[in-house]
């Protein structure tokens, strides 16, 4: 409905009435279609209530653990284009009450919320319907198939027993809390994670789908994730864990990424190494076990834990020793030729030295640049106009890791084509 008065008034407007997403869309004038391309243009939005969302994470959780939910739905709204403005929010309820906000539900599992109804709702301008309801259940996981963790080179590995009998293997993987996987099979009765220091907590839910007797879910935490002790090549590094008590058979290793480094009994300590490894703990059957590494190298660095077999101290909680070196000498590389009177950006390159391998990029980084020996900046570039008063000065930069690098060799300024002419 045409609403300007007058008719023939510069100021347009109209009414669309009973809109529907077929609307949506780029609204102009003119004298002609190209002509009204020109002009100015008014976008209408229709906005349609999100699609039912739909909730995914674990249904069976153990008391005292969390339990993590991610709500996902789908926008109506027309154009297709301006779907993502705004986003989609997303809001939690719990027996109709509003808990949160957001995509991720992430819940301490208690006995109430084993009774709970939980359900989640999208909105963009509209809300959606509520999502279908879902039940917190206590797992069914018998002692026999408990999941194990252990942490070796890096990796995070999961094991659980082999069946007798033929069973389907599904795997609900959750890393850091709100990262999430679907259930997706698995074999061999184990689950790999490289790099499993990344993330600040891993969870794996394994259910077990027998032929005859129904299913069991059983879960996995990454309980055992080292302490991390930072030393510098060279120095001296001491190491200490707790133990609730000393092995009753008298015996109790130290372990270096699988390696036997120190053997205690109750009538004393033996290392491989007695000037390098260095036993503290007294008496020496103490739950509390230290010991002292001297010189450190890069070869110190890696996973030290006890136990009685190595594959016992895969399973404990340990120390991730991080030898840091120096890094390499910088260099610096330059996006293109130098031009006069044009804009360059400088880049400072350096690589780690430090170990383990797998923790190097876990460590930050800092860059420092200098000009004719002055102090100028920070961070990882250098970015500055090229003209007479810094066309001749000499840069240099240098990293840092844990330890400081030496400086990189002089870039001087070479100017493509550049020539001078006084006035």
């Amino acid at each position: 409905m045409y609403l300007s008065k007058p008719i023939n008034s510069t100021n347009i407007i109209f009414q669309i009435r009973n809109v529907t997403s077929d609307d949506a869309g780029i609204y102009t004038g003119g004298t002609s279609s190209s002509i009204a391309e020109k002009g100015n243009k008014i976008h209408a939005i229709v906005y349609g209530k999100p699609r039912k969302p739909t909730i995914t994470g674990q249904s069976a959780v153990n008391l005292g653990d969390y339990v993590t939910l991610k709500c996902s739905s789908n926008s109506t709204s027309t154009p297709e284009y301006y779907k993502l403005f705004p986003a989609i929010t997303y809001e939690w309820y719990k027996n109709s009450n509003y808990i949160k906000s957001g995509k991720i539900l992430r819940l301490i599992v208690d006995e109430n919320l084993f009774l709970d109804v939980i359900t989640c709702k999208a909105k963009e301008k509209l809300y959606s319907d509520p999502s279908d309801t879902i039940h917190i259940a206590k797992p069914k996981c018998s002692e026999k198939n408990k999941i194990n963790s252990n942490f070796i080179n890096g990796t995070v590995v999961f094991t659980w027993p082999k069946q007798t009998v033929r069973v389907e293997e599904l795997i609900f993987v959750t890393l850091s809390g709100d990262r999430m996987f679907p259930w997706n099979h698995v074999q061999d009765q184990k689950y790999v994670l490289r790099d499993g220091l990344r993330h600040s907590s891993v969870e794996v839910d394994v259910k077990l789908v027998f032929q005859i007797s129904g299913y069991e879910i059983c879960r996995g935490l990454f309980s055992n994730r080292p302490d991390i002790l930072i030393s510098e090549e060279g120095q001296n590094a001491t190491l200490r864990w707790t133990i609730s008590q000393f092995p009753a058979s008298g015996l109790y290793s130290v372990f270096h990424d699988g390696r036997s480094l120190i053997k205690i009994t109750d009538l004393g300590a033996t290392s491989i190494q007695s000037s390098k490894y260095i036993y503290k703990s007294s008496p020496v059957n103490s739950p509390d076990i230290k010991f002292n590494i001297n010189s450190l190298a890069v070869t110190d660095a890696g996973y030290y834990a006890g136990g009685i077999s190595s594959s016992n101290a895969q399973s404990t909680k340990g120390i991730l020793l991080v030898v840091a070196g120096k890094p390499s000498t910088p260099m610096i590389k330059a996006e293109h030729d130098a031009e006069y009177g044009k804009t360059i950006t400088l880049t400072c390159l350096s690589s780690s030295s430090s170990a383990p391998e797998y923790y190097r990029d876990l460590l930050s980084w800092s860059y420092t640049w200098y000009r004719n020996g002055s102090l100028m900046r920070h961070g990882s570039t250098y970015t500055f106009t090229i003209n007479l008063v810094n066309m001749y000065d000499e840069i240099s930069c240098r990293a840092k890791e844990i330890i400081e690098s030496n400086s990189s060799n002089t870039y001087k300024i070479r100017l493509k084509n550049f020539f001078y002419r006084s006035e």
